[in-house]
């Protein structure tokens, strides 16, 4: 990836090194790296601000409105360039319905939705491809067609768009929060009250940029409702609807509630290890995935108006 740094700048393949120079005290970290950079917009920046990308004096930056003082030193990591765009891939693939204006598929747990952060196969994306779907360009070049995403290890349902006025009537439902997305889950313990709503805002973690966290600073409203339907010895199993759709929503929810999902190795840890059961420790080891579905989804139909109502069973 070719850039270009100016003066008191050196690069590499992956990196780029600025020199804050005497004048530019206080200038918003976002606006020197826009002048000093050929090429990335102030929104990608920014998305490496996020990511962790870029350091300040060696410490990865808080936000991309940080002052800069002169003497300091900006890296910029830069990501590998991403392809034109994703290829055909012949994967098998649960689709539950199909029309002109979109498709629904029942997204198997182990499966990325689109390309990105070295991900570039084995996605949904490449997957629909692989079957002759024609995906909405409007969802962008790696990720055609996407309106909302799932975790890789998240199975269940998933709407994608076929076409960009598709792609728009859906993206407008869920900003007005009007797609009922229920999940399931099986955490560990038994939540008290058995049923409730948990509303706390969510934002990357500063001390682990790659999870997330309740009151974490530029935190976003969050709430997701929960509903215990069965309680095994030593666990529940939740239903759970969303009303927001931030990063990680549900399982940072269940987590700050003392209850993480079964298998969650980033909010959990390994809590099986703490189990007496041999057998059920040997089964919540194997497990290979966090034990959340995505069980129903509701919207209208971009076209028609139609509802339309689809269920994954566990």
């Amino acid at each position: 990836m070719a850039l270009e740094a100016g003066v008191g700048a050196t690069v590499s393949a992956r990196n780029v090194v600025l020199a804050v120079p005497a004048g530019a005290e206080g200038i918003r970290l976002d606006r020197f790296l826009t002048d000093r950079l050929d090429g990335p917009t102030r929104s990608a920046l920014r998305r490496w601000i996020d990511d962790g990308r870029v350091l300040v004096d060696g410490t990865p930056a808080g936000k991309a409105g940080q002052a800069l003082f002169p003497g300091s030193t900006v890296e910029v990591r830069i990501p590998a360039p991403e392809p034109d765009g994703p290829l055909p891939e012949a994967i098998p693939l649960e689709v539950v319905h199909e029309d002109d204006e979109l498709v629904v598929v029942d997204k198997p747990a182990g499966m990325t939705v689109h390309a990105g952060h070295g991900v570039r196969g084995g996605t949904l994306v490449n997957a629909l491809l692989g079957r002759g779907v024609r995906l909405a360009p409007a969802g962008g070049a790696l990720r055609p067609g996407i309106v909302h995403r799932l975790d890789r290890d998240t199975s269940g349902l998933v709407v994608v768009a076929k076409t960009d006025a598709a792609h728009r009537a859906l993206a407008a439902q869920f900003a007005r929060r009007d797609v009922v997305k229920i999940y399931r889950a099986i955490v560990w313990g038994h939540p008290e009250p058995p049923e409730g709503s948990i509303d706390r805002p969510i934002g990357r973690s500063p001390s682990n940029r790659t999870r997330m966290a309740v009151s974490a600073p530029r935190s976003r409203p969050a709430r997701t409702d929960w509903a215990t339907e069965e309680t095994l010895p030593g666990f529940a199993l939740l239903r759970l609807r969303l009303h927001t759709g931030r990063t990680h929503q549900i399982r940072v929810h269940l987590a700050a509630l003392h209850h993480p999902v079964v298998g969650d190795s980033r909010y959990a840890g390994p809590m099986w290890r703490g189990v007496a059961d041999p057998v059920k420790r040997r089964a919540l080891a194997a497990l290979g995935r966090h034990a959340l579905h995505a069980a129903e989804l509701r919207f209208a139909h971009p076209a028609s108006g139609a509802a339309m109502t689809f269920a994954s069973p566990l």
